[in-house]
């Protein structure tokens, strides 16, 4: 009698052990499933391309962020075409059209993350980045880091997604850091550059929108610049918008 008790007793708390630990997994999955629905991550990898190496044209069904540690190339999406280098990067928004290609006498080498999710174009524009603004410069050597370590991360381990989602976090949190932090540089550093553009071009008939083409950014964006921060300049021009 006693040892069937005994056996009893051991058998409760066998399945409450196994109860609490369904539900730590059902938990565990249920806060899984709501991370994904804000952040998937898609791929990672890193290329050193060869003289003239190019992909697309393409179409994404999800953000990608190629960033250039090395050389040079260029990029084309609808009608603009960026010539970039090391210490720049660019984005791939989700279901447009793009085109890249590395230099043919100094090929860039890129490293790129894939991801989506419904927060993830509110955290992209808290950086400064959306379809309007592709391009952009970073200058934290850690979100390269961060970068390598999804790559290194092994495929069969267990906690792979909870640090690849951590590792992703970071890496956008940095480039919003960067974002916040080096706006009023970036925007003083767009109107110099254009009046560098425009005193070389003075004498020729150009528009806001070679000069907007020129600096790689958006023309609306550029006339708020000069109208924000230089307008008395901006009153002198007599160029088309």
């Amino acid at each position: 009698m006693v040892l069937c008790l005994k056996y009893m007793v051991k058998c409760c708390i066998t399945i409450c052990r196994h109860d609490i630990l369904l539900e730590v997994m059902n938990r565990w999955k249920q806060t899984m499933k709501h991370i994904a629905r804000i952040w998937f991550f898609y791929t990672s990898g890193e290329e050193e391309c060869v003289s003239g190496h190019g992909y697309g044209p393409a179409i994404r069904d999800h953000y990608l962020i190629h960033y250039i540690t090395e050389g040079k190339g260029f990029y084309e999406v609808g009608n603009h075409k960026y010539h970039l280098k090391k210490g720049q990067a660019f984005l791939i928004c989700p279901n447009v059209i793009t085109y890249y290609k590395a230099d043919d006498y100094d090929p860039w080498t890129y490293i790129w993350i894939g991801f989506a999710g419904k927060e993830a174009e509110a955290y992209l524009q808290k950086a400064n980045i959306d379809k309007e603004h592709l391009i952009f410069s970073y200058k934290k050597e850690s979100l390269i880091n961060h970068m390598k370590e999804i790559n290194v991360c092994n495929p069969l381990s267990p906690g792979r997604e909870c640090m690849v989602l951590g590792h992703l976090y970071a890496i956008l949190g940095k480039m919003i850091e960067d974002a916040v932090l080096t706006d009023e540089d970036t925007d003083n550093d767009y109107v110099k550059e254009a009046k560098r553009y425009i005193d070389a071009n003075f004498s020729r008939d150009i528009t806001v929108g070679d000069i907007a083409t020129y600096l790689s950014i958006n023309r609306s964006y550029l006339y708020a610049l000069f109208y924000g921060r230089s307008k008395t300049i901006t009153e002198d021009l007599s160029y088309p918008l």
